[in-house]
């Protein structure tokens, strides 16, 4: 599964921890840093190539601590050519859609930020 290969990709490329400060589809209310993933929808462009489409969000609790971490997940994907990711999808190109940033606040009052990235995959 492609969303399992960027979850895999990112917890050996930093510091995050599956489950605990990075996960796929919710941030649970009790963490405080931390990040999320969501694959978002894919397809063929006109080379044959599948296109999958990530958003990755960010909760922190000060602006510029949610800053550093999104601003250090894109630089994994922005323009990340010819990598293999764990479910053994190869990366032939990986293109910013959404460069990150500041969404506001939550609830909680913690500082989100996100990022997206097209990747182009056999």
């Amino acid at each position: 599964m492609f969303i399992k290969g960027v979850a895999d990709y990112i917890v050996a490329n930093s510091a995050l921890v599956l489950a605990t400060t990075l996960f796929v589809g919710r941030i649970p209310a009790e963490v405080q840093e931390a990040s999320v993933i969501f694959e978002h929808s894919g397809g063929l462009n006109e080379s044959g190539l599948k296109r999958k489409i990530i958003e990755i969000r960010t909760i922190a609790p000060d602006y510029i601590s949610g800053d550093t971490l999104i601003n250090s997940l894109f630089s994994l994907f922005a323009y990340n050519n010819g990598c293999t990711f764990s479910d053994a999808s190869v990366i032939f190109n990986s293109v910013p859609l959404a460069t990150p940033q500041f969404i506001g606040y939550d609830e909680h009052l913690k500082a989100v930020f996100m990022c997206s990235v097209a990747f182009y995959t056999t």
